[in-house]
């Protein structure tokens, strides 16, 4: 620079001062002038040089217009020059304490004694004591935050708690604050001075600001415990935390890293976020008892006493030279640092020592890790220096008598203080147990693969998902750890531990949102009393996978009674239960949810293994579920009809009710050896009712019979006994909605319920409103409730199966009892009642059964082979009826013996014999040699039936009554539809005539 341009800058400068001189002769406000003179001072005392940054401020300053940016320097300035400055703590207000001043505990054993157990009580209470301990560790190393940056020593996690506001557990954060808070004053009103009046407070902050701002509101801090309050705005509160939890990771973006230098605590109802250098701690379930918060109170001038003393003193209580460490070290390494004064620490020089002497310590706990660790050193170490204060603070002379525990002896205080340290530690290693943050790194995985790059690549994608869903959780307040991964059946499954105060019920509330997230199909939460477990898959089920059960050796070679196929677990494994243990079963839902595809599978598991004379089938579909599928499957009651109509529904309901009052009149009458013998040859009979509230209201406001409901429930409650089960769904499952007690309807699936109470009302479980997807299911039974998916098959594919199916598994070992179950309509006047009876089959004229068996042999006597399924199809009878024929038959020796369900061998010269023994005789009709069967006695009767056919359209000869319908007993006004088969169709079709009479 010129000489000439020196000069000018100079003349500039001077210039610059005169108009600052003109301006503090121009302002006459002495409190401005007293702290302009303050600020001078204080300038002075630290020795400020001057250097060409300031200088650039001064002028930066100067040059602003925007008052708000003048206040806001002058703030961070104001800030800045609080908290640790080299190795003094420059306090926030200039009182002298005396709300803080240590007073010393008297010389007593019964003040000696009192002291110690109030710090038991606080610190080592069994609910509190960890919670207290982590409260004042954490602020208590607040103080030190700047100075443990500077020493490169780490800092704690940050802390996060979540409790009601104005609860104790809130109380108790802000006491303990402002207990550590030196800066704060413990007396309602301290008024030393005028301009040193003390009303100071801990620090809160309520956020409301947003982006960078939210941030630079916590840089003017330094060195204090902070409280930020997240009940005013929760969503600036989750963008706070996640600013702060994000700073260590910063690379100097405006140097916030290096200016940040407080430890703040979270407070807001509910755990907002989760980060692996936040602690959380979810206590909103928590009460602390008011004598508790009392305790501390009353003690609050000692502890805020100790915290000062600490803080103020902190040269001579962390100097090396009063160190554990340090004076353990042995006399030559004592010399050495006492002549490297310049590298010695003289604070935390026990620090990192404590913290690996915690990790040698607790090596084997598994649960935590070494950052946990590092973070329980950081808050004992801080909490050990405060109970010296509180040592230091005993006067008691030495060798004097005191009860501890209730211990009376000579107590050295010192040691007692070290017991309370150490039990302290150790209860915040439990805390940490429970509340340690989430690292992904830490999940076990069991992977049963061999190939190593597979499975390799299981692992990582399941780590990915198990950290994703922690963080989709989190997104919805629902706080979880996954510790653990199986990989089984191309399934994911997450072991899942809750945090404290984390409702259960939120995962599955929220498990179809994660599962949309995570883009997968299968995603299913799976409760019990033992654990909890999270099933995920990128694969569905298969359609098939109904008939894959039915198939399956398991289903095969069951040992069940009447085994089912319900579905699949969340394991991918078939689930098969047992109706007989039911013995009833409710199915409810929303439409389209499934109810009809379970009950497909129920009905396909009876009639895929069950022979047709052990369990017969009573169907009543009263909404859509297509049970016409079944009707030609022998097992029914009614061969070939699905009850429909309300009237008849209601008067089977009376013959079920009269069916189970027979067999208990049978099986009472027994004695105890023959009863068992006797109820293992009943059939089972299983009555399914789809849509059953429909059908109960139906019939009991005023359209059939008042007492439905009650016979209703009189079958659920007596039918157990007697091998009756019934099978109910329903969208509304509610009391209102079945309009019938269901305490007898043990066993319950539950699809998706629009509503909790239809869901507790069949799994006395909400869960089921959660559930989304066809066929997801909850199961009730014996065993528990268990998360199931249902097993399920096309309708169309199950009535190609049932077509395919020769239903020739009769050859049970037992002989079952013929079910005697039929009804009669009577036709009445309008103004008369309905009336429903059952009639036995007792009553059935024994002459048609004559009549049909000389039409069966007519039929048979040119075949090889014949079943028992061809004659139901022919004659359309049902399965008791054509059993009974058919054993005639093989009596007679016309057809052989049932081998492993194959057709019958027949005997065509038994048969001829036998018609010729009924007087038939063989003829030839002239002109085509064909042969047929008539008699004179039976021709009559053809010939009515006959005439009768005629009549009938074409169209009408098909299919709904029967020759022999032993169930439907036609009224009187109506004429019976006949099926007229081919052969009394046609002319001159006999081969055999009856002998006419000899004149």
């Amino acid at each position: 620079m010129e000489q000439g341009d020196f000069y000018t800058l100079k003349d500039d400068c001077e210039r610059a001062l005169s108009s600052f001189l003109k301006y503090i002769n121009k302002e006459k406000d002495e409190t401005l002038l007293y702290g302009l003179k303050a600020y001078i001072d204080e300038t002075k005392e630290r020795k400020g040089n001057w250097d060409i940054e300031k200088v650039q401020v001064i002028f930066k300053v100067l040059q602003s217009k925007n008052p708000s940016e003048i206040q806001e320097i002058i703030s961070y300035f104001d800030h800045t020059g609080y908290g640790w400055q080299g190795d003094e703590y420059k306090f926030y207000s200039r009182c002298s304490w005396k709300c803080r001043e240590n007073l010393r505990i008297d010389n007593t054993p019964e003040m000696t004694e009192q002291a110690f157990s109030n710090m038991d009580e606080i610190f080592l209470h069994k609910e509190y004591g960890a919670i207290t301990t982590y409260l004042f560790g954490y602020c208590i190393a607040s103080l030190f935050s700047s100075k443990l940056k500077e020493k490169c020593c780490g800092i704690p996690y940050f802390l996060q708690i979540a409790c009601k506001r104005n609860s104790n557990v809130y109380k108790l954060v802000h006491k303990i604050v402002q207990i550590c808070d030196v800066n704060a004053g413990l007396s309602a009103s301290c008024k030393m001075h005028e301009y040193r009046e003390c009303e100071h407070d801990h620090l809160t902050i309520y956020p409301s600001e947003t982006g960078d701002k939210l941030l630079e509101t916590l840089l003017y801090y330094r060195d204090i415990p902070i409280i930020i309050d997240g009940y005013e705005n929760e969503k600036l509160y989750e963008i706070l935390i996640r600013e702060v939890a994000n700073i260590p990771s910063k690379i100097k973006r405006l140097d916030i890293k290096e200016r940040f230098n407080i430890l703040p605590i979270f407070i807001s109802p509910v755990i907002q976020s989760q980060f692996q250098n936040v602690f959380s701690i979810d206590l909103t379930e928590m009460d602390i008892a008011y004598e508790y918060l009392e305790l501390i109170i009353e003690n609050e001038q000692r502890l805020g006493s100790w915290a000062l003393e600490l803080v103020a003193e902190a040269k001579n209580y962390f100097d090396a030279g009063n160190s554990t460490a340090y004076s353990q070290q042995k006399a030559v390494a004592k010399i050495i640092e006492s002549r490297r004064p310049e590298k010695q620490t003289p604070l935390f020089y026990d620090l990192a020592r404590d913290i690996n002497r915690l990790r040698i310590e607790h090596n084997r706990e598994t649960r935590l890790t070494s950052k946990d660790i590092e973070n329980i050193g950081h808050l004992s170490y801080f909490l050990s220096y405060y109970m010296k204060v509180f040592k230091s603070s005993i006067r008691l002379t030495q060798e004097t008598s005191f009860t501890y525990r209730g211990i009376n002896d000579k107590h050295i205080p010192e040691k007692l203080v070290e017991q309370i340290v150490k039990q302290t530690t150790d209860s915040l290693f439990k805390l940490h147990s429970d509340y340690s943050p989430a690292v992904p790194e830490t999940i076990n995985i069991e992977i049963g693969l061999d190939d190593e790059k597979k499975a390799k690549r299981i692992k990582r994608k399941g780590a990915v998902y198990a950290k994703d869903i922690v963080k989709y959780y989190q997104s919805y307040k629902v706080n979880i750890r996954i510790p653990a991964i199986q990989y089984q059946n191309e399934r994911y499954i997450f072991k899942v531990k809750l945090r404290p105060g984390t409702n259960v019920n939120l995962l599955n509330r929220y498990a179809e949102e994660v599962r949309r997230l995570l883009e997968l199909e299968v995603f299913i939460v799976e409760k019990t009393s033992e654990e909890i477990k999270i099933v995920a898959s990128e694969k569905s089920l298969v359609e098939g996978s109904l008939i894959s059960i039915l198939q399956s050796d398991q289903f095969q070679e069951s040992k069940m009674e009447i085994p089912y196929a319900v579905g699949y677990d969340i394991l991918g494994e078939a689930v098969i239960a047992d109706i007989a243990e039911f013995p009833h079963l409710l199915v409810g839902g929303t439409s389209g949810s499934g109810k009809s595809s379970a009950l497909h599978s129920l009905l396909m598991s009876i009639v895929y293994k069950q022979p047709a004379d052990k369990v017969k089938l009573l169907l009543m579909d009263f909404g859509a579920s297509r049970l016409r599928m079944f009707k030609d499957v022998p097992h029914m009651l009614t061969p070939g009809k699905i009850i429909s109509d309300f009237r008849e529904g209601c008067q089977f309901i009376l013959n079920l009710q009269k069916c189970v009052e027979q067999r208990q009149k049978i099986l009472e009458a027994l004695d105890t050896r023959d009863y068992d013998k006797q109820l293992e040859t009943m059939p089972s009979i299983v009555c399914a009712i789809d849509e059953f509230p429909t059908f109960i209201k139906q019939e009991t406001e005023g359209r059939g019979n008042k007492n439905l409901k009650a016979v209703i429930e009189d079958v659920l409650a007596r039918a157990r006994k007697v091998k009756v089960h019934l099978i109910l769904t329903a969208q509304d499952t509610t009391k209102g909605g079945i309009d019938i007690t269901n305490t007898n309807l043990a066993a319950g699936i539950a699809f998706q319920c629009k509503n909790w109470h239809t869901s507790k009302a069949i799994i006395g479980d909400v869960d089921a409103v959660n559930l989304s997807g066809k066929g997801s299911m909850y199961f009730k039974c014996e065993q528990g409730l268990r998360r199931l998916q249902g097993a399920y098959m096309p309708p169309e594919k199950i009535m190609d199966k049932l077509d395919e199916m020769s239903f020739e598994n009769d050859c049970s070992k037992i002989k079952y009892d013929e079910v005697k179950f039929q009804f009669n309509t009577l036709q009445q006047s309008e103004d008369s009642k309905t009336d429903y009876e059952c009639l036995s089959i007792e009553d059935e004229d024994e002459d048609e059964d004559e009549r049909i068996l000389l039409k069966i042999v007519e039929g048979i006597q040119d075949k090889e082979k014949y079943s028992n399924h061809q004659l139901m199809k022919s004659f359309k009878m049902g399965y008791d009826r054509a059993k009974r024929l058919i054993d005639r038959l093989e009596e007679m020796g016309i057809v052989g013996k049932l081998e492993e369900k194959k057709e019958r061998d027949v005997y065509p010269d038994k048969a001829k014999a036998f018609l010729r023994d009924h007087g038939y005789v063989e003829s030839v009709n002239e002109g085509k040699g064909i042969k047929s069967v008539k008699t004179s006695s039976i021709q009559s009767d053809v010939e009515v039936k006959q005439e009768q056919a005629i009549k009938v359209d074409d169209e009408e000869m098909d299919t709904e009554a029967y020759v022999e319908d032993s169930f439907h007993e036609v009224p009187e006004t109506k004429k019976r539809k006949l099926r007229v088969g081919p052969e009394i169709k046609k002319n001159n079709s006999t081969r055999y005539r009856k002998k006419g009479p000899t004149h």
